[in-house]
């Protein structure tokens, strides 16, 4: 059985591999068409709509593992991916894979 995290970055890898390039907020965009579009059940739906929140982190655990990567390489903070500020408020994450 998948879990609710694998399956998170399932779909978060389908939604960005789907675009190719594109800031964060996009990337969730695109999760949440794939959602709906599936044919889980709408508890299931529901769960994976209120993880949304988890995209950064799903975006962090793919580049790991090779994935792609994040524009703002040395503007980011290393204790969190999502932190802004002047050097990375444009950053977007692009797939290489």
């Amino acid at each position: 059985m998948v879990t609710k995290s694998e399956l998170i970055k399932s779909i978060t890898h389908n939604a960005w591999k789907t675009l190719g390039t594109g800031p964060r907020g996009k990337i969730a965009e695109e999760y949440a068409r794939i959602v709906i579009r599936s044919t889980y059940s709408k508890d299931r739906k529901v769960e994976l709509f209120a993880a949304i929140s988890r995209i950064g982190w799903a975006l962090k655990a793919l580049e790991i593992e090779g994935y792609g990567y994040n524009t703002a390489n040395g503007g980011k903070h290393k204790d969190s991916a999502g932190k802004l500020n002047s050097e990375n408020k444009g950053a977007v994450w692009v797939y290489t894979n």
